[in-house]
């Protein structure tokens, strides 16, 4: 189901992306969900505007989305989304759905996060020498994130304006629109300087955005995955992500003797427990390093 085909989904998308200014990332997450919901319920009787609903018929449709082999963490994002929803249908229709709000998500294990060791992202910036255009972006895109610990809808936001290059700190927008301020240091600086003139010779209308496509318009965050992807296949990096050098950031600072609350300041954490798993990440690679250096660690 898309746009035009429902007015319901049609009023809600607008007041997420219009009321609520949610990311496209958000809008597009739930876009989804709710347009499966509201497929589910033209097949019952009364259609999508039966909303006579029960706690039965929403678990129903969980199931559905089971057996098609969504995993914990794509279900408890629908729970939330559906939730959402009924909220936004209650205020709007004054149709009393507060009961359905009692659905929970299946609980999600949390599984410590891909770190690439500082070597490893050293073989990553080596992966993206060369005067070309592409090659410069990728450069001071890694080197960005990996300096900054940005999300890559933060790094793609990012605009010259926001950047102190002498200073080495810039502005950019977080989650809800947030802002905040990023720190970078002189490798990232010298990265960001190189890439500059390349910038200004590709440059057309992305608003003053650092990262360009190769049409010259503003880098999308599915265009910075394959960027970031294809540079990692290429040495052998196989699974890393942009959000992997956010955690590669977070776990090399902690190993290095920064504090955790300075972590969470400089990841932009709204809760300390969000940045806790970080200190798992480097107790377990610290565990590693012992298990294989010190001299009696296996004896018996």
């Amino acid at each position: 189901m898309k746009r035009g085909e429902s007015p319901l989904l049609d009023e809600y998308l607008d007041h997420l992306s219009g009321e609520l200014d949610r990311s496209e990332h958000t809008v597009r997450a739930y876009s989804k969900t709710i347009s499966d919901w509201l497929s589910h319920l033209r097949e019952l009787e009364g259609g999508e505007d039966h909303l006579d609903l029960t706690l039965t018929t929403v678990h129903n449709f969980l199931g559905e989305l089971a057996e098609m082999g969504l995993g914990k963490a794509s279900l408890a994002r629908s729970v939330s989304g559906l939730r959402h929803f009924f909220s936004f249908i209650e205020r709007r229709r004054g149709i009393p759905l507060s009961h359905l709000q009692t659905i929970q998500p299946p609980k999600v294990g949390r599984h410590l996060p891909r770190v690439l060791t500082e070597d490893e992202v050293t073989v990553m910036f080596d992966a993206c020498q060369g005067p070309d255009f592409i090659s410069k972006r990728d450069r001071a895109l890694i080197e960005f994130l990996y300096a900054t610990g940005c999300r890559i809808s933060e790094a793609c936001g990012v605009e010259w304006s926001g950047l102190d290059l002498e200073d080495g700190s810039g502005k950019v927008f977080g989650k809800g629109r947030k802002e905040r301020i990023v720190l970078f240091g002189g490798a990232c600086e010298r990265a960001l300087v190189d890439y500059r003139p390349e910038w200004r010779g590709r440059v057309k209308g992305a608003d003053g955005r650092v990262f360009l496509n190769a049409r010259g318009g503003a880098l999308t965050t599915r265009g910075a995955l394959d960027a970031v992807k294809k540079r990692a296949e290429a040495v052998g990096c196989c699974g890393v992500t942009p959000h992997t050098f956010r955690h590669c950031f977070a776990t090399h600072l902690l190993d290095r003797g920064a504090d955790l609350r300075t972590v969470q300041a400089l990841l932009g954490h709204a809760s300390l427990s969000t940045t806790q798993i970080y200190t798992k990440v480097s107790i377990h690679r610290m565990t590693e390093v012992f298990q294989q250096s010190h001299p009696r660690a296996h004896q018996i």
